[in-house]
């Protein structure tokens, strides 16, 4: 994959009022497109995502980027709060997940994704990444 970035000034990262600002490194990334059909087993869901290249094979935006941040030296997967909830590491024919623990995240991050998942009452829907108010301050 190639995937090049350029620096970008550090975001202001959201938080509640009245707190000190949190800036976050940023970079803008130019993924790389792929051309190609896919196989009519893919379902719709999946195969209406945009189209970007993984190793000369077809991804997405999403994976595609967890690609690049592990070849990085970091432990990541996709959760996808659309559609399947699951979580995915790698585009098809490569299976996806239901638990952190089955990636092989350490206890750490397994214990703190545990407690988002709970925060938004057990499930990983369209609001899981959202600010949960208080429920998000347990996470300490």
């Amino acid at each position: 994959m190639r995937c090049h970035g350029d620096h970008r000034p550090p975001s202001d990262a959201v938080r509640p009022a009245g707190e000190d600002p949190v800036y976050i490194a940023t970079q803008r990334w130019a993924l790389e497109p792929w051309e190609g059909e896919d196989p009519p087993s893919l379902a719709k869901i999946w195969a209406r995502k945009p189209k970007f290249s993984v190793n000369g094979s077809r991804s997405c935006a999403e994976l595609a980027i967890v690609h690049h941040l592990r070849d990085q030296g970091w432990h990541g997967v996709w959760v996808n709060s659309f559609g399947p909830r699951e979580l995915r590491s790698e585009w098809f024919p490569a299976p996806a997940v239901k638990t952190l623990a089955e990636t092989g995240a350490p206890d750490w991050a397994v214990e703190a994704f545990n407690r988002l998942r709970a925060a938004n009452g057990g499930t990983l829907g369209p609001d899981f990444a959202h600010d949960h108010g208080s429920r998000a301050g347990s996470l300490r």
